[in-house]
């Protein structure tokens, strides 16, 4: 967040952005599992609240798990801004919230790693947008970055070195700034790349209910994860799209009427 000044009309409009497709493809998800998994609706009303609400990993809808710890990262990180004039402080004050919930996730309800060691690289990517400026490297030294960072994340993720904690937490950021260096490469004035980025959160809460529903349906031992990867993303982008076009006709009747 590069804002200066960070005001409640800008609170508001940045939470409606990510709420308003955060419940569309909640709903979209619960018409799903009416048709095809009718036992999570064995958790009743409370649960499905639970699920919506809540920090817990839910039965229907995978990806809304990492969204609601987003948006309350999100939220943090906005009244920080808003609260505070300093620079420092207000990076520091996300840093802390995300640290005492990862020592509470990780020590007092031994949640699975999974479960919270990615909340790290949002406040990385708070650090590293903060500081941008000052790191003004060259071109060798970014590809030199992608290599180092993608080979720490692979020896990380096997588990070839020992890590004081969730070995997670380390692959984890290793990946980001892995990302980090890569996304430096890259032409992203490219309209087709921009528009995935500026649609990434789109792109994520459609992707993961998209394979988790598809690998449910489809036998698992028929499924070609190279082929499944290509028909996802195709999907995603489609829905993405479809997503803008009735967006916009909702808006202009809005206007109409």
């Amino acid at each position: 967040m590069s804002r200066k000044y960070v005001d409640m009309q800008y609170f508001w409009q940045n939470i409606k952005k990510m709420l308003v497709p955060f419940f569309v493809c909640w709903i979209i998800c619960l018409i799903a599992c009416i048709i095809f998994f009718r036992d999570y609706f064995s958790i009743g009303i409370g649960g499905i609240l639970r699920d919506l609400f809540t920090l817990t990993y839910p039965m229907a809808w995978p990806g809304i798990w990492f969204i609601k710890v987003i948006l309350v990262e999100y939220v943090i990180t906005i009244l920080s801004y808003m609260l505070f004039k300093d620079k420092l402080l207000r990076l520091l004050i996300p840093t802390l919230c995300t640290g005492i919930y990862f020592i509470i996730a990780w020590k007092v309800l031994r949640w699975s790693p999974y479960l919270y060691c990615t909340t790290l690289c949002f406040v990385m990517g708070l650090w590293l947008s903060a500081y941008k400026p000052n790191f003004q490297l060259k071109r060798i030294t970014k590809f030199i970055g992608v290599i180092v960072f993608l080979a720490l994340y692979m020896i990380f993720k096997k588990g070839y070195l020992d890590f004081p904690g969730p070995p997670l937490a380390m692959y984890a950021i290793c990946f980001s700034l892995f990302a980090v260096f890569a996304v430096s490469l890259i032409d992203i004035v490219n309209p087709f790349l921009h528009y995935i980025g500026k649609k990434s959160l789109l792109f994520y809460l459609i992707h993961i209910p998209l394979l988790d529903y598809t690998m449910n349906i489809i036998q698992r031992d028929n499924f070609n994860p190279w082929y499944a990867f290509g028909v996802m993303f195709i999907m995603t982008y489609g829905m993405c799209v479809l997503y803008d076009v009735c967006e916009e006709k909702i808006l202009q009747y809005r206007k109409r009427n």
